[in-house]
C-alpha cells in the first residue's frame, strides 16, 4: 500500500476531505490508474463541492472500473448540478443497474424524479431507499419536498421531524418550528393575542415574545428558501406579517385607549 494511502483513508473516516484529497492525489502520482484511489478522491472533490474536477476524477475512475454504483450515483448529482439532464440520468440508470439494492442509487433515481416533478414516483423510490437505510437523510429530504408540492402537510410535517432527529441542527429546528405552530391553532390564537394586556396595563415586555416569533419566522423562511421549500417560506413569512400587523394594532389601540 502506498506511504499517502493508510493516512488518507484515515482522514477519509475523519471527514476530513480536504486533507484526505491532497493525500489521494499524492497517493495516485505513483498508481495513476487506481479505481480505488480515484473514486476515494472523486468522493473528497465532490464533498468539496469541486464540481469540475469531481467530475474528472470521477470519469477517470469509471473508465477504469465501470461496476463502481457509487461513483455513477456521485456522477449523476455532478451532471445535474452542471445542468445536463440528459448526462445525470444516464448515469443515475447505470448506478441502478449496476445495484438495484444499493439504497443511495435508489435515492439517487428519485431525486432526479423530483427534480422532474414525477412526485408520485418519486415518493416510490425514496421510500424504497428509506426501507434499506432508514436514515439516509436525503431521501428524507427529498420525501419532504415531495410531500410539500403534493400539499400533503402531515406527510411533510413528519418527514420535517425526521429530519430534525438525524440532524437536529438549528436549521432543521426552525423549519420544524415553522410547521408545528402552523399546524397548532389554538397555539396560534394564543400566541397571536399575547399583547392585548398592554391596551389596558401598558408593559412592553408583552411584546417580547412576538418579536422574537417575527425574527424566528423570517429566519426559518430563509432557511426554507434554501432548502427550496417555497410553501415553507410563504406560511412563515404570511406568520411573522401577522404578529406585526396584531402589534401594531394593539399599540394604535393603546394610544386611542
Amino acid at each position: 500500500m502506498n506511504i499517502f494511502t493508510s493516512e488518507a483513508d484515515n482522514a477519509f473516516l475523519d471527514k476530513n476531505y480536504r486533507k484526505a484529497l491532497n493525500l489521494y492525489k499524492k497517493a495516485l502520482i505513483s498508481d495513476p490508474n487506481n479505481p480505488r484511489l480515484l473514486a476515494a478522491a472523486t468522493e473528497c472533490s465532490y464533498n468539496l463541492a469541486r464540481v469540475d474536477e469531481a467530475l474528472s476524477l470521477g470519469k477517470a475512475s469509471v473508465a477504469i472500473k465501470p461496476s463502481l454504483s457509487k461513483i455513477h450515483v456521485l456522477l449523476s448529482y455532478l451532471y445535474a448540478t452542471k445542468g445536463d439532464n440528459h448526462a445525470s440520468r444516464s448515469e443515475a440508470e447505470i448506478a441502478l443497474e449496476l445495484d438495484p439494492n444499493s439504497a443511495c442509487a435508489i435515492c439517487c433515481y428519485g431525486t432526479l424524479l423530483v427534480f422532474e416533478r414525477n412526485y408520485k414516483d418519486a415518493i416510490s423510490y425514496l421510500s424504497k431507499a428509506i426501507s434499506v437505510e432508514p436514515k439516509l437523510y436525503l431521501a428524507h429530504y427529498n420525501l419532504s419536498v415531495c410531500y410539500q408540492e403534493m400539499n400533503d402537510f402531515a406527510g411533510q410535517y413528519r418527514q420535517v421531524k425526521t429530519l430534525f432527529k438525524l440532524k437536529p441542527n438549528l436549521r432543521n429546528f426552525a423549519t420544524l418550528t415553522g410547521m408545528y405552530l402552523s399546524s397548532h391553532r389554538l397555539l396560534q390564537i394564543i400566541l397571536i393575542l399575547s399583547p392585548i394586556p398592554y391596551i389596558f396595563i401598558g408593559y412592553e415586555v408583552l411584546f417580547i415574545p412576538h418579536f422574537l416569533l417575527v425574527c424566528w419566522f423570517i429566519y426559518a423562511a430563509i432557511i426554507s428558501g434554501k432548502n427550496r421549500l417555497w410553501k415553507n417560506v410563504k406560511q412563515n413569512l404570511i406568520m411573522a406579517g401577522i404578529y406585526v400587523a396584531i402589534d401594531f394594532l394593539v399599540f394604535l389601540a393603546s394610544i386611542t385607549n
